[in-house]
């Protein structure tokens, strides 16, 4: 993770989840490199290496930087089929149930 969002590894593919996403109000602790959601007073904090449930929203080609949304009603044979690794997922924490399981 850093200033601008939080890396998720699903092994096969990334996902992303930007600041914007996570859930509000969140600030990023420098000193522990950390991101940390205010909720209710209480401080939860993103853990790294801990088991996160989100919300995928887009996909991202890193090599054009295209945005594909996940949620097209069907494909069209022209679509590209991308390679794996040039795959990004976008996600967001900002809802009902999501965040660290931990937090549940």
């Amino acid at each position: 993770c850093d200033l601008n969002c939080i890396r998720v590894s699903l092994e096969f593919i990334d996902a992303v989840i930007p600041a914007e996403n996570l859930s509000q109000p969140s600030f990023y602790d420098r000193t522990e490199n950390i991101w940390v959601w205010n909720y209710d007073n209480h401080a939860l904090f993103y853990d790294i290496g801990e088991k996160i449930r989100f919300k995928a929203v887009y996909m991202n080609t890193s090599n054009s930087g295209e945005v594909v949304s996940l949620f097209k009603d069907s494909v069209t044979k022209d679509e590209t089929i991308l390679k794996q690794e040039e795959l990004v997922i976008i996600g967001r924490t900002n809802q009902d149930g999501l965040g660290l399981l931990s937090w549940w």
